[in-house]
């Protein structure tokens, strides 16, 4: 698992770090977890933030970020979750 924390932070498009990866280069685990990190903490309380948003409104966020910041695939593959009702509120 040490790979796939070291390397989410790494962003789709190369803009990430430490090494600035792109696309496959970076480990798929590392990819799902950028994306599901992001959705935890868009939708749950955390010290530094109190506000949250629904699951819908968080995968319209992560959405946004598709093909930049992360896995245009792995946020698909959330999207589908969303619809198949796996993530409900």
């Amino acid at each position: 698992i040490a790979p796939l924390v070291r390397y989410h932070h790494e962003r789709f498009d190369g803009e990430g770090y430490p090494h600035g990866l792109t696309g496959r280069e970076i480990p798929l685990g590392a990819r799902i977890l950028a994306v599901s990190e992001t959705l935890d903490t868009l939708c749950n309380p955390k010290s530094y933030k109190k506000e949250t948003m629904s699951y819908d409104r968080a995968v319209q966020e992560i959405r946004a970020y598709s093909g930049t910041q992360f896995d245009p695939r792995v946020v698909d593959a959330l999207s589908n979750l969303l619809e198949a009702g796996y993530l409900d509120e």
